[in-house]
């Protein structure tokens, strides 16, 4: 089979000449970004940044953690048995290679640490944060994915029918623990947002805006975004005081998200009677409209 050749670099295209109307259309992005800054500072602003809740009050900045240890303790050893998964399932019922053979010792060393944490009792920082059921839960976790693990180095091949077994056997207790740490997501989070709701004005709660940042793959069933969703009895997309901000790292990228939405919104009333006409693509709903009336070949 010949190999793919490496798609040749054309040559740039020249950027097209300016003149007054685009120097017009330079002159609109400077007094909309203007106005959106404004917009973003006028009201008080959550910002949910992974384990923080970051509260924007009459021109002062509060942070309140929303994650409990306990959570990332459940998180860490939930992440015991996938990781081993991970490594393990591409090789089928072959032999180790040196690379995994290697991650599987780095493994071992850390599996084994968390294992006597766990058993230490009152010795351990990590059992005063923890009910005794619960570390029983992860101990349950733990154990066969050590045991799974020291057995697949010791005969330095990795077994697809125990792998498979493994997983099936240990997916019910995950779906526990990960019920558990939602619990303490959730109390965490409403307690923190309580206390910062108790300090806000009536005025101030009716014009509250919250933005929760994540990646793509939590946008569906986001945990903040439901909670926040249920709080201003907002449905799921309608995006009027809660958004979820995709790929958003930082704070002002958050704010500014807050600034875009309500000047939009405000624009979108006031030139289309629609304040939602601006929260899609601009030209989506001509688009629809006229590629409904085109008849287009596959791309086959």
């Amino acid at each position: 089979m010949a190999t793919p050749q490496r798609p040749q670099a054309r040559e740039s295209v020249a950027p097209a000449r300016e003149g007054p109307l685009e120097h017009a259309n330079a002159a609109f992005h400077e007094l909309y970004e203007g106005a959106r800054d404004e917009a973003q500072l006028d009201v008080p602003v959550f910002v949910l940044l992974i384990d923080t809740l970051v509260v924007f009050q009459r021109g002062e900045r509060a942070a309140y953690s929303v994650t409990p240890r306990a959570f990332h303790v459940i998180k860490s050893v939930s992440h015991a048995p996938i990781a081993l998964y991970a490594a393990l399932h591409r090789l089928g019922s072959g032999p180790l290679d040196a690379e995994t053979a290697g991650g599987l010792a780095s493994l071992r060393t850390r599996l084994l640490a968390a294992w006597r944490a766990l058993n230490a009792g009152g010795e351990s920082d990590t059992s005063e944060v923890l009910e005794p059921a619960l570390c029983d839960e992860l101990r349950a976790v733990l154990q066969p994915s050590i045991t799974l693990l020291e057995q697949t180095t010791a005969a330095a091949t990795a077994s697809e029918p125990a792998l498979a077994d493994f997983a099936r056997a240990l997916g019910p207790r995950l779906l526990r623990l990960v019920d558990h740490a939602t619990r303490l997501q959730l109390g965490a989070l409403h307690a923190q947002v309580e206390l910062a709701v108790s300090r806000m004005s009536k005025r101030e709660r009716a014009a509250l805006q919250v933005v929760v940042t994540g990646d793509h793959q939590a946008r569906e069933r986001s945990l903040a975004l439901q909670y926040f969703q249920k709080r201003f009895h907002e449905h799921a997309g309608a995006e009027e005081r809660v958004s979820y901000a995709e790929g958003v790292s930082d704070e002002q990228q958050a704010l500014a998200l807050v600034g875009t939405r309500r000047l939009d919104r405000a624009l979108a009333l006031a030139f289309f009677g629609d304040p939602k006409r601006l929260q899609r693509d601009v030209l989506g709903d001509s688009a629809h409209a006229l590629l409904s009336t085109v008849a287009l070949p596959a791309i086959e």
